[in-house]
């Protein structure tokens, strides 16, 4: 997939190229992730070449760059560790996770919604990558999630085109279409 239109994101071929030391850099950041407040600690360096969000955050005049420790009491913890595995190992390590559609394609479209927010183009498309590989393994999102993905995206994202043919699909195929109501949706 091709990074959106707009992306403020750097080139990360050429962060890609580098050693691996150099990739890492020395400075660490911490980071407190949801209302459990969960402690990660990354490179900085690392989670800055990832997003411009967290580039402005970090490098810039805000008091996470002068604490170097950024609180994102919003953000859900299963999604955050989801993000530092594939900022280390550029790979989405869901196998943890079940391969049913509350926990499966739920935590993909949460990771996704945070990809998002933080403006992390190459996990964005990696997830869609990843939800669209359960779609073929016949996992669908169900309504709750395609409501929940909707209501939180922007106009134009990948996942809300995604989640509508989802729906449609769902609707026009399946047995239990009937239990698929349109208040959910419209509610969106």
């Amino acid at each position: 997939m091709a990074p959106r239109a707009g992306s403020q994101q750097k080139d990360v071929t050429s962060a890609q190229r580098k050693p691996l030391c150099q990739k890492l850099g020395t400075e660490i950041v911490n980071i407190i992730v949801g209302e459990e407040k969960k402690k990660f600690v990354l490179h900085k360096n690392l989670i800055c070449t990832s997003s411009p969000v967290f580039e402005r955050m970090f490098n810039g005049s805000f008091k996470e760059g002068k604490a170097q420790t950024a609180k994102l009491p919003d953000d859900d913890v299963e999604s955050f560790a989801l993000f530092q595995g594939w900022l280390y190992n550029e790979t989405i390590e869901h196998s943890n996770i079940t391969e049913g559609d509350g926990n499966f394609t739920g935590q993909m479209v949460k990771l996704f919604l945070f990809t998002e927010k933080y403006d992390i183009v190459r996990l964005e498309d990696k997830t869609m990558d990843t939800l669209l590989a359960g779609k073929n393994n016949n996992i669908i999102p169900s309504l709750a999630w395609i409501t929940k993905g909707y209501k939180n995206t922007r106009k134009g994202s990948v996942l809300r085109l995604y989640l509508s043919r989802a729906w449609v699909w769902v609707t026009m195929t399946s047995e239990e279409a009937a239990a698929w109501k349109n208040e959910g949706l419209a509610k969106a």
